[in-house]
């Protein structure tokens, strides 16, 4: 059954022309090492992210992962996270971390780059969720066919926080 599944999600989820350049210019510099999705409020996600307050106190909870992983760092975001994005992504280039993003462009750029983003957000060595997700569940399930990922984390569960 499980091979008749991803048979299926091959063949459906394949990713269009347009959709795999987008997804092959985000990765060409660097593969990513953490996938971060942060989705809701801010403090939501601090919690999730064992109480974080700062996002130095953020990249600490993921250093052991990128210690463990070479590249960048890719942060998937909702409207409502674009502060808490930048300001991770900030403290991340300060260390050196290279932040990993998708070219937008315009109203189908701007859908093409969502789904880009969920196929750069399964490339990932660890993913992360901040909440509970359909569009992380599909990222998840991307990277369960994949041998190299290193970890992935579910929101809920005991012991999910990295």
């Amino acid at each position: 059954v499980f091979a008749a599944q991803r048979a299926l999600e091959a063949f459906l989820l394949r990713p269009a022309p347009r959709v795999r350049a987008a997804i092959d210019a985000a990765l060409a510099p660097r593969p990513c090492a953490v996938g971060l999705h942060l989705r809701g409020h801010p403090p939501e996600q601090v919690k999730a992210l064992g109480n974080a307050t700062n996002p130095e106190s953020v990249l600490d909870r993921l250093r052991p992962a990128f210690a463990a992983n070479p590249g960048g760092l890719f942060l998937a975001t909702d409207g409502r996270s674009a502060g808490w994005r930048d300001a991770i992504a900030a403290a991340a280039r300060r260390r050196g971390i290279d932040i990993i993003a998708v070219a937008h462009g315009g109203q189908a750029g701007g859908q093409i780059a969502a789904l880009a983003e969920n196929y750069v957000l399964s490339s990932c060595a660890t993913l992360v969720p901040t909440d509970v997700s359909s569009y992380f569940s599909v990222a998840l399930v991307r990277a369960a066919a994949r041998a190299d990922v290193r970890d992935a984390y579910v929101c809920g569960a005991p012991g999910n926080r990295p």
